[in-house]
């Protein structure tokens, strides 16, 4: 009878757990079909309207989510463009409905800014005045608010009239093929291998004839979208006036692929006219149906000729473009030293670009920055990595000098560099032994776009120009490093006939290079096998300080009565700062013997073994 009572209880159980998990699989399953089905209803509503407004065309499905949401009105403290807000530039709450409106209109000028549509007026003024009157209500149906943001576009825009101005057409199809030359091959894998090499940056940079293109007229394809693909070849047959170029073909998913090429072959069927496309590819051949060899000018692979058309275009439409200063040289020169001693200040900010690429922080990043910033002159350091995907890299940089604006397919971010004032921006360009070149063939090869626009702006730091920084530390490194070579080190404090006490004090060393004089005899002499970079000498010599300011406490200063305190105390720490600027922990042979010491008052030493410790060393704690 237990049995079955046991029995009964488990199969009750059973079916109740059954139960509750079908309740919650159904829930589960009809809120997915309730939200695909609003997603439909969503996309056909937005491309209703896209066939309206041609300019809704020129941003993305999320980037229009955006727009929406920055133009919604704020029912409440924290409705969905406050979160978004508050998220976007990490604030805690606004202190006034002033805040979050200069907040919008900001955000929205990078959005208008990317288009690049010239002759339209994108004043505060302006924007602020058609954002007031556009304002979506609370409540309003994805209809209404897409009509609204279609009247807004349309009235800053007039209508996209700017990018259907005609121009002379052939009646021909205008698709062609800039085949690319194939990869050399490395012995071995870099991480600065790249399709971006200068010839593809040159041949990219002219096909645009005359105007500087926009990010909607380049589909990368590498990091693409059905939706993406879809979308550009409707603005591809929308604004036929303008020229466009798909990159990244041969490392798209072959299904992808086949959809950019099914999109191709659609445009060479369709009768009407359509903007002239360049698919930049190693592995397609003009065999297509459609495409035709595109024959590159000399002109369009020539740097120079290339930089001089930039200037031109630049010149023509009047663009305050970035200022761009490069810093090159090899490994450990002092590159970043050199930036950081020359350009800080309060409007640097530094990026890093290590092994991967975040484009939406890196968006993110610059909205808060530029929310923030004051100055008319902001500066922007980028410290490039050697392990930095150099590709994405090159296409990040292309979009942000070249298209003014970065835009990220996943979050839907925008940011465009302000028309009004130019930024700044300091690019430190790493070097690796490994390549064999030269540190001027190593930034060309690595990031030609650079090269190309900014030929000129170019500062190299070798040992000669930039030599090891005196400052403070280091003119009190070389005071004592003196004292030690000419053996002045180990003088005592002394008590004059007339009852005076003198401690042992040295002179500051007033000129720099005489600084450098002791350090590097230092190295030189007692530490030949370090590498002669600046990262090292940086490293012995910021050692060597946290160690030497031992002899301006009152210890030292007033001894009297220990004979050689100096000369014993100034070896071992020379030795313990070789040791730790090249310490391994690979194995057991790294020092155990170390000097400890009160800057106020004693000394003391740290050791594993007292029969490790030196003579000397035992003889001064005796």
């Amino acid at each position: 009878q237990t049995n079955t009572i046991v029995a009964e209880f488990r199969n009750t159980q059973n079916a109740r757990l059954e139960n509750a998990a079908k309740i919650r699989i159904d829930n589960l399953e009809f809120r997915y079909t309730k939200f695909n089905d609003s997603y439909r209803n969503w996309i056909e509503t937005l491309e209703k309207h896209r066939d309206k407004c041609c300019l809704l065309k020129l941003f993305s499905n999320r980037q229009i989510m955006i727009l929406i949401i920055l133009l919604r009105k704020s029912a409440y403290q924290e409705s969905l463009r406050s979160r978004f807000l508050k998220k976007l530039f990490s604030y805690k709450n606004f202190n006034n409905e002033n805040d979050e409106e200069n907040l919008i209109i900001k955000c929205l000028m990078h959005y208008l800014r990317s288009l690049n549509i010239k002759n339209c007026d994108l004043s505060d003024d302006r924007v602020t005045h058609l954002y007031k009157t556009h304002q979506l209500e609370f409540g309003m149906n994805t209809d209404l608010c897409l009509q609204n943001l279609s009247e807004f576009l349309n009235k800053l825009f007039y209508n996209g009239q700017p990018l259907l101005e005609e121009r002379i057409m052939k009646d021909e199809n205008q698709q062609f093929l800039v085949t690319l030359n194939p990869m050399k091959k490395m012995p071995e894998k870099t991480s600065y291998e790249h399709d971006m090499d200068m010839k593809t940056c040159c041949i990219l940079l002219n096909i645009f004839n005359d105007r500087l293109p926009a990010s909607f007229q380049i589909l990368w394809c590498s990091n693409a979208t059905d939706e993406d693909i879809r979308l550009f070849f409707s603005r591809i047959r929308t604004f036929r006036y303008l020229i466009f170029a798909i990159m990244d073909i041969d490392k798209m998913h072959h299904r992808l692929r086949e959809l950019v090429l099914n999109e191709q072959d659609l445009l060479t069927r369709e009768k009407q006219p359509h903007g002239i496309v360049y698919y930049f590819s190693r592995e397609l051949t003009i065999s297509r149906h459609g495409l035709r060899e595109f024959q590159i000018p000399n002109a369009y692979r020539d740097p120079n000729q290339t930089y001089r058309q930039l200037v031109k275009l630049l010149q023509q439409e009047s663009s305050n473009r970035s200022d761009i200063q490069i810093i090159y040289g090899t490994a450990g020169v002092g590159k970043s030293h050199r930036i950081n001693t020359q350009y800080k200040d309060d409007n640097l900010s530094c990026f890093s670009i290590n092994d991967k690429l975040n484009l939406s922080l890196l968006i993110s990043s610059f909205l808060v920055f530029d929310s923030k910033t004051i100055t008319t002159n902001p500066l922007i350091y980028f410290n490039i990595s050697i392990h930095a995907p150099f590709e994405e890299l090159n296409r990040t940089l292309f979009l942000l000098f070249i298209c003014n604006s970065l835009m990220d397919v996943d979050s839907g971010l925008i940011f465009s560099l302000p028309i009004i004032h130019r930024w700044k921006f300091i690019i430190e360009i790493p070097y690796s032994e490994i390549s064999g070149l030269s540190p001027k063939e190593n930034f060309h090869q690595i990031l030609p776009l650079l090269s190309i626009i900014s030929p000129s702006n170019l500062q190299q730091i070798t040992c000669e120009n930039y030599q090891l920084y005196i400052g403070p530390e280091e003119e009190l490194v070389a005071r004592f490093l003196k004292a030690y070579e000419n053996r002045t080190i180990d003088r005592v404090a002394v008590t004059t006939a007339d009852g005076v006490e003198h401690p042992v004090q040295f002179d500051p060393i007033s000129d720099a290079d005489e600084c450098r004089y002791y350090i590097y005899n230092c190295i030189n002499n007692y530490a030949p096998d370090l590498p002669r970079n600046k990262i090292y000498e940086l490293s012995f010599t910021k050692f060597l300080y946290r160690r030497i300011r031992f002899f301006i406490g009152s210890y030292y200063c007033w001894n009297d009565n220990v004979n050689r305190l100096g000369s014993i105390a100034m070896k071992q720490m020379i030795d313990e700062a070789q040791s730790l600027t090249q310490i391994s922990f690979e194995n057991n042979h790294y020092p155990r013997v170390y000097l400890v010491y009160d800057p106020n008052f004693s000394l003391h030493i740290l050791h594993a073994d007292w029969n490790c410790v030196p003579y000397d060393l035992k003889q001064l704690f005796n």
